[in-house]
């Protein structure tokens, strides 16, 4: 067997590991790269790279106790340090996802022929449309890469259209209903990762269904997860936001004639729009992306709402840190492959709490993991003096496109609505 693509991959690693290995190591999976020889030397890399050991020919080579010795040699001597890793890394992760996905194929078509016709049918079903979804998401990111003309054009058409936008006073993306937070954030705009951050109990999943209802009522088609509540709760707050109907009555049904015709109206208004929302403890990401490209393939979904982040599980991960940074890259990859806005919620590490309340919260109190800082093109993370507070303040700490500061909101609980004031 030919194991180019895999021989170019570890000797440029084994070379100049500092430089190569931060491009590829989010792909990094042992098993791709072969032969008995070959797993063992990627394996030992990845666990020498997780410790934060040096790697080099000679460290990998004192951890295998001698092994592997004429490969590593090989390795080293036959590598070109001046291509481009990334697409030796995209065309090895793209043959062994196809590979990974006929395996499956092929069990499941063995599963098919040795079932019975009385054996329910709905779980099969089910696992094909996974793999369906898989082979999408493997087609989406295979796509040919455009040329210089084909980029200008795109570019010029995105420009001419921000002109226009601008012109009309509009933000580039969905409008918050928050003139100020449209400004520093040209609205939520497609193909950006966004994360809404605070404290536990200081308002991070009212603000997300906020904005879901903003977009909503501007055509969009939101698909949200959501941990903290289920799907009536989140539409009562809509009802109650948008027909100024507190959130307590409904929980009473003590509502006067007055505020029940507005419940009615807001009810059959919202009724003409449409949102998606999957109400669990905690998904497997897998499961949550394959969810997204079904909805978006049928026109269900141009945004998603994860809360929250750190819920989401990976069946890899050894560590939270590494779970954590797998969910924040596949939230990244998802917004572009897509172009539509993803919003995931985060958690504040609680360490945040020994400054003091006073104090608003900073990027790198994101919780269980670097990778959300780095992954976001938007961080916003929310802050209260005190948890019944109606005063918000909203600080844009990470805007990889414009501006960051903090913008002062006023937070009516009783209607889940936001004010800037």
């Amino acid at each position: 067997m030919n194991y180019e693509f895999q021989d170019q991959i570890l000797g440029m690693v084994l070379s100049q590991h500092k430089r190569y290995w931060p491009e590829v190591c989010h792909h990094w999976k042992p098993e791709m790269f072969g032969d008995f020889e070959r797993i063992k030397i990627a394996f030992t890399i990845k666990t020498l790279s997780d410790q934060g050991t040096e790697v080099n020919y000679a460290t990998v080579r004192e951890s295998l106790g001698g092994e592997c010795a004429g490969l590593l040699i090989q390795l080293i001597k036959t590598s070109m340090l001046e291509v481009n890793i990334d697409w030796f890394m995209s065309q090895l992760t793209s043959w062994y996802n196809v590979k990974q996905v006929v395996l499956n194929l092929s069990d499941l078509s063995q599963q098919i022929i040795k079932a019975n016709y009385s054996d329910a049918v709905e779980p099969v079903i089910s696992e094909l449309k996974n793999i369906a979804d898989k082979t999408e998401r493997m087609a989406v990111s295979s796509q040919k890469l455009p040329d210089m003309p084909e980029m200008i054009e795109s570019t010029a058409g995105r420009i001419e259209q921000r002109i226009m936008m601008n012109a009309q006073g509009k933000p580039r993306g969905v409008s918050m209903g928050l003139t100020k937070l449209d400004a520093y954030i040209s609205g939520l705009v497609g193909g950006r990762f966004y994360i809404v951050a605070a404290r536990t109990s200081v308002g991070k999943t009212s603000f997300a269904t906020w904005m879901a209802l903003q977009a909503l009522k501007q055509g969009k088609k939101p698909l949200f997860f959501s941990n903290e509540m289920d799907k009536e709760d989140i539409i009562e707050k809509f009802i109650a936001a948008d027909a100024k109907v507190g959130t307590h009555k409904f929980q009473t049904g003590n509502l006067t004639d007055e505020e029940l015709s507005r419940f009615m109206a807001a009810s059959n208004e919202l009724a003409k729009h449409n949102i998606s929302i999957d109400e669990k403890s905690g998904w497997d990401l897998d499961e949550l992306l394959t969810t997204v490209y079904r909805q978006h393939r049928n026109g269900k979904c141009d945004m998603v709402f994860v809360d929250y982040l750190q819920q989401v599980r990976v069946k890899s991960s050894k560590s939270k840190y590494e779970q954590v940074s797998t969910v924040s890259d596949a939230m990244k990859r998802l917004s572009r492959d897509l172009n539509i806005p993803v919003i995931g919620l985060a958690q504040i590490n609680r360490e945040a709490e020994k400054g003091g309340k006073e104090d608003l919260p900073s990027l790198s109190q994101l919780k269980d993991s670097g990778s959300l800082e780095q992954d976001a093109d938007v961080v916003m993370i929310l802050h209260k003096r005190d948890i019944a507070d109606s005063e918000v303040a909203l600080s844009i700490s990470k805007n990889r496109y414009g501006m960051t500061g903090v913008t002062k909101l006023r937070h009516i609980h009783h209607f889940n609505i936001y004010e800037e004031t």
